[in-house]
């Protein structure tokens, strides 16, 4: 439900606008995370490029790594869709950078798929089949998070992406 999806965040970012609120900075950096997925969805590059960006040096501020290395993981999907090898590598390595020493699941497996196709990309097989069973790993390590007949946890084993990078390995 993209149109919605859109309207939510522009409603988001009006109130913003109209109202300071004490901590508004910190929701600031979800919201430009999801607008940035948002994008990416819609293949607009230039939007997803600006708003991870964005997202970066919102995080790099307060030394949110998780969310540094979501922007990164980003830019990296960018330089992927456009065919920039080594821009989608250099991204990566930043992402695998900030998660250095901290325990991030919801970035990582996503860095880690990233990596992955890049990976594949450069035909470095071993490499990307490392990438793939990692991001795996990370991504049974959230479901077991849940209790095992816990619906969110077959949610998101569901999850298209989740499913693909599951079933890959």
């Amino acid at each position: 439900e993209y149109t919605q999806a859109l309207k939510c965040f522009d409603d988001i970012w009006q109130r913003f606008r109209r109202e300071r609120l004490l901590m508004d900075w910190i929701c600031s950096i979800p919201l430009v995370l999801g607008v940035s997925i948002y994008w990416l969805a819609q293949k607009r590059f230039d939007c997803v490029q600006q708003e991870a960006e964005r997202l970066c040096e919102l995080a790099a501020q307060p030394g949110e790594r998780t969310y540094l290395a979501l922007g990164h993981h980003l830019l990296a999907e960018v330089a992927l869709a456009q065919r920039k090898w080594e821009d989608a590598e250099h991204e990566v390595a930043i992402a695998f950078a900030a998660l250095e020493g901290v325990e991030a699941p919801l970035a990582e497996w996503r860095v880690y798929a990233s990596a992955a196709r890049i990976a594949e990309q450069r035909r470095r097989k071993a490499q990307a089949r490392t990438y793939w069973e990692h991001s795996k790993a990370v991504l049974l390590r959230l479901a077991d998070s849940f209790e095992h007949n816990d619906p969110l946890r077959q949610t998101f084993l569901m999850q298209p992406t989740v499913k693909t990078i599951v079933e890959r390995s």
